[in-house]
């Protein structure tokens, strides 16, 4: 009785063992049996609702540790996703890590505590989150079959999920690799020059003419810049320029002008070594520039480019410009072009990718489209290269046209990347604002505005002397230094306003408004040599510096009532023209434009801006290739080691000064201030032999070019080393077979640092942007001790990455 009662069976089963226990009162031999049995079945069934209840609670904890593991690896996708935002909108972002994440300034975005502690991802449910252990040291290393971390920043990220006991961890091991034009030796949408580019429309013929065409010069010269589309009576396309119309395709675009024109006005043929025999249509497409003569719809006597007796293989010039890299340029560094490059000689293409392309290695060219066939000695070169196409150097095919193409797989099309995608933005319109804003240090000029850099080597210090007569507010963030105000000269505020000066110590008449503190100096004596001549500004920092146009706004603070009409206009305020003899090609300067004029030695880090062209008057060099003397470096074979680095972004157009006054000189090298002279600064009478253009550079919407490049005469090579981006090809001179005549060669040498310390928001503004290039996950039931921030340790190698790879799916670079 005790024993039911402490049990409390329930009634059926007190039943059943009354039941039982009055047959073994009985005379049935199996009566104790019976009551064991009866016993073990009672405590099983006692027991079932202990089982089902721990069955139950084993299948919850089991259910959220496998929610919580997923949620734990979405943890570290969100570490992933927000280190590469950050690599993205700061600069040098990646030199950050451990214990340096709590002293990260605002202006880098704060401190960071996924670097030193765990960071939680908000209104998620169950609760997320990640920290991570960035590692560098494959940053500067070239990427190749033993280092396939090359260039790329690595990170270890852990993410975690839940609480208690079901909490979860997982792994990811991830590579960043930047991409854009940042990681070329030379970009370019086309190939072809831009409408505004008149230097380059300079053919002209005469009509019905076969080869060797009169040349047609002065009021026709630039017709196709100049004569718009469509021909009168027709409509239905756009009106445009005929180099628009004609030539601004890259050469996997349909050129919708002359499908048009050849199915509305009048019909067109392919051209000789074109494949097809209809007329082209939108359905049978003539792709990229149009490769044919053209007759100039304003006057029937001149056609652009010279009629081929034979087809376009026997002549000279076509309505399109072909722009060619001969012998012996060079480009050492990775190409990238949207359009077709065309080669004269044996220019050596030396990247790994040597070649990039847009177009895909499976695009549907008709057979035999130019840039399709195969090239000298039977190899095949990719897209993206085009044979001499008017046997400017010899029988087309022949070994007189032979570049090589080299990388990471040697010569051909092993050598070209197919399918890439690059981009330039069309402007560069945040620079501004974001200084203003005091998002990071920089200053503000207002017009025309002048920078001779100078680097002084027994202090180690940089000071940038500016000429920049418009500007009354440079709006000052970050710290930086950007001038003092000079309130009496010209006016209220301005600085370094000034009057005209007429002729300089020797007689040239240089016409160029000054300040008013250095006119004297600069009138009498051509020198300026006193404190006050320029606003000398040190350079300590990081910073950014942008032109901008003479604002129309009233109440925008460099605002001026009387805007300056010309260089010369003496009844308003300073001006700088930055073209002493700018010649009809480039067409008048006037005071309100936005030009930056620069040259010098740079020491500091710096990203220079403009919101319509920048000039180089001289060579502009890192400190670290200066010699002893003063004189300049062609390459910065000594710079390994520094962070000096420059950005040129111009919304249009970047030239280098040649105005044909002096037929060559010697590069002015690094002259402190006191022996600087007016011509020192802006570009004058002097063809600068041998050049030296250090730095990344960026014509957004134009080109980078040589001033009058097709006159002149040889003035030996272009030193660019760094990274050229430009929308159109720009010219830098002429050839004859494949030696220079006038102008210069080009040498391309990219630098590797620019992966590594790109100058300030240069990124940013370029839309160049750090992807992920590989990743792999680990799972986890525990912290891994290579991405905890309490051991410092961090990813150790390609071995850790090889071994880290669940689940199924996950890659590696």
């Amino acid at each position: 009785m005790r024993l039911r009662r402490s049990l409390r069976w329930p009634t059926g089963l007190n039943r059943l063992v009354r039941s039982r226990v009055s047959e073994a009162r009985g005379e049935k031999g199996d009566a104790g049996q019976a009551l064991v049995m009866a016993l073990i079945v009672v405590f099983i069934v006692s027991m079932l609702p202990a089982i089902v209840i721990s069955s139950l609670i084993q299948q919850i904890s089991d259910g959220s540790r496998s929610v919580n593991y997923e949620a734990a690896l979405a943890g570290a996708q969100a570490g992933v996703q927000e280190y590469r935002n950050l690599l993205d909108q700061y600069t040098g972002y990646w030199q950050y890590s451990g214990a340096e994440g709590k002293t990260i300034p605002a202006t880098e975005g704060g401190p960071n505590p996924a670097m030193y502690g765990w960071e939680t991802v908000p209104n998620v449910t169950p609760l997320e989150g990640f920290t991570y252990t960035p590692q560098t040291t494959d940053l500067t290393v070239t990427k190749s079959a033993s280092t396939p971390f090359g260039g790329d920043v690595l990170l270890v990220v852990t993410g975690e999920a839940g609480s208690g006991s079901t909490k979860a961890y997982r792994r990811i091991d991830a590579s960043f690799s930047l991409s854009g034009v940042l990681t070329d030796v030379y970009y370019s949408n086309f190939e072809q020059p831009g409408a505004g580019d008149f230097d380059q429309w300079e053919n002209t013929y005469a009509s019905g003419c076969s080869q060797s065409c009169t040349f047609i010069k002065n009021s026709d010269e630039y017709d196709e810049a100049t004569a718009t589309t469509p021909p009168a009576g027709f409509t239905g396309y756009p009106v445009e320029s005929y180099a628009a119309a004609l030539c601004q395709y890259d050469a996997s675009s349909p050129n919708t002008f002359i499908d048009w024109y050849s199915q509305n006005v009048s019909p067109l043929l392919p051209l000789d070594g074109y494949p097809g025999t209809k007329p082209y249509s939108p359905t049978n497409p003539y792709y990229g520039p149009w490769y044919g003569n053209w007759k100039d719809p304003l006057n029937s006597a001149y056609q652009f480019g010279e009629a081929p007796t034979s087809g376009r293989a026997s002549g000279d010039q076509s309505a399109c410009n072909e722009n060619y890299y001969i012998s012996p340029n060079t480009f050492n560094g990775p190409v990238y072009s949207a359009d077709e490059l065309t080669t004269c000689g044996t220019p050596s293409f030396t990247g790994s990718p040597s070649l990039q392309t847009a177009i895909s290695s499976s695009f549907p060219f008709p057979g035999g489209w130019p840039g399709t066939r195969p090239a000298v000695g039977g190899v095949s070169y990719p897209y993206g290269y085009e044979e001499d196409p008017w046997g400017e150097c010899g029988t087309r095919g022949a070994t007189a046209d032979s570049p090589t193409f080299t990388g990471a797989n040697g010569v051909g099309t092993g050598s070209v990347a197919f399918g890439v995608q690059q981009s330039l933005p069309p402007v560069e319109d945040s620079l501004a604002p974001d200084i203003e804003q005091n998002k990071f240090p920089g200053c503000v000029y207002t017009g025309p505005t002048m920078i001779r850099f100078y680097w002084n080597a027994s202090t180690a210090s940089e000071t940038m002397d500016v000429w920049s007569p418009l500007t009354k507010d440079t709006y000052a963030s970050g710290g930086a230094a950007c001038g003092a105000i000079d309130a009496t000269a010209n006016g209220p505020g301005d600085l370094c306003g000034g009057t005209v000066c007429t002729t300089n110590a020797g007689g040239v008449a240089t016409n160029t408004q000054v300040c008013a503190v250095a006119q004297a100096g600069v009138c009498a004596v051509g020198q300026v040599a006193s404190t006050g001549n320029f606003a000398q500004v040190s350079l300590a920092k990081p910073e950014v510096i942008w032109v901008q146009a003479l604002p129309g706004a009233t109440t925008d603070p460099n605002f001026w009532s009387t805007v300056p009409t010309a260089e010369s206009d003496s009844t308003a305020a300073g001006c700088i023209d930055p073209w002493i003899s700018p010649g009809s090609s480039i067409g008048p300067t006037t005071c309100n434009e936005a030009d930056l004029i620069i040259g010098g030695a740079v020491g500091g880090q710096v990203t220079l801006g403009s919101a319509n062209n920048i000039v180089l008057s001289r060579s502009l060099v890192y400190d670290c290739a200066v010699n002893a003397g003063g004189s300049y470096q062609t390459n910065i074979a000594n710079c390994s080691s520094s962070i000096t680095v420059v950005g040129l972004i111009a919304d249009h157009s970047i030239w280098l000064s040649r105005p044909l006054g002096v037929s060559n000189c010697t590069d002015d090298n690094d002259m402190p201030l006191s022996s600087v002279t007016w011509d020192n600064i802006i570009p004058t009478y002097c063809d600068i032999e041998n050049p030296i253009i250090d730095g990344a550079t960026a014509a957004l919407s134009g080109f980078f070019e040589a001033q009058n490049w097709k006159e002149g005469g040889n003035n030996g090579n272009i030193y660019f080393n760094g990274s050229d981006a430009v929308n159109n090809a720009g010219q830098y001179g002429t050839f004859s077979g494949s030696s220079i005549v006038t102008g210069y060669n080009l040498k391309l040498q990219y630098d590797p640092r620019l992966l590594v310390d790109p100058p300030p928001q240069y990124v940013q503004a370029t839309d160049s942007v750090w992807q992920v290039a590989g990743w792999v996950t680990c799972g986890n039931t525990s912290p891994n001790p290579d991405s905890d921030p309490a051991t410092g340790s961090s990813f150790t190698g390609y071995s850790d990455w090889s071994t880290c790879a669940s689940p199924p799916g996950s890659y590696a670079p």
